[in-house]
């Protein structure tokens, strides 16, 4: 089973500016991909931390990505943090350049690059470069590190764009809601537990007005297996397969 890592950073996330809403998007594209997230870390724009944090992750889990950090200012310092994880140089990146150069051309810009768009274009050296239109700006990928805009429309546009570089198994879920409380499911949810150890079940409680008070999910990479804890819980719980 394939292993992932997300590292948002920001200090606009850590001072409670702006809402992640990154973390949603990465963890459940690598479900969908069969890829196990094992790790979620918000940090600030700090090139230490930053080299720090990716060179732990980089050493044990197969995926790293990061968001946020790859735009023009001075507080965007993700590619310096990323190159100093695996001492690398930071460079222009010709091809990067080019791509650049040809969509301002066909906004009706010109092709002049400024030192402050550049800077938006130097990465770390030796990397690989994907592009997805209609975005300029390229996923970034360092050894098994994966750079990603912070800005959720990009981030996601780029996620989904790219989620065939993620290569995991599978996994399968099925999903049974109840009008019960936690407190009375509890018991047997353990048991079911106990007794089926290759299977993941959570319990998420509902605030109370809703279509269901619990929802309880069955996660696994054995589709049959899956299937037939959720049904071994429906009667159990007085569960039901929607939620309305």
């Amino acid at each position: 089973m394939k292993s992932a890592a997300l590292i948002v950073i920001g200090d606009e996330i850590l001072t409670g500016k702006v809402k992640d809403e990154n973390s949603f998007v990465f963890a459940k594209t690598m479900f969908d991909r069969g890829v196990r997230v094992f790790r979620i870390e918000v940090i600030p724009d700090n090139i230490e931390i930053i080299a720090d944090t990716v060179a732990r992750h980089a050493s044990v889990f197969d995926y790293v990505c990061t968001s946020g950090g790859v735009g023009p200012t001075h507080d965007d310092v993700t590619f310096d943090g990323v190159a100093h994880a695996f001492s690398f140089p930071i460079e222009e990146h010709y091809e990067a350049v080019q791509y650049f150069k040809l969509a301002q051309q066909n906004a009706g810009r010109g092709d002049v690059v400024s030192s402050t768009q550049m800077k938006m274009l130097r990465y770390p050296t030796p990397c690989t470069v994907y592009f997805i239109k209609p975005l300029w700006l390229p996923l970034v990928v360092v050894n098994n590190v994966y750079v990603f805009p912070g800005v959720p429309y990009l981030f996601e546009t780029m996620m989904n764009g790219f989620a065939h570089l993620f290569a995991g198994g599978r996994f399968f879920r099925e999903t049974v809601y109840t009008n019960l409380s936690e407190i009375q499911i509890a018991k047997d949810l353990q048991l079911v537990q106990t007794n089926n150890s290759d299977v993941a079940i959570g319990s998420y409680p509902k605030m109370p007005g809703g279509a269901y008070s619990v929802m309880i999910t069955v996660e696994g990479v054995d589709r049959d297996k899956v299937h037939a804890v959720a049904q071994e819980l429906l009667p159990m719980i007085n569960g039901r397969m929607v939620p309305s």
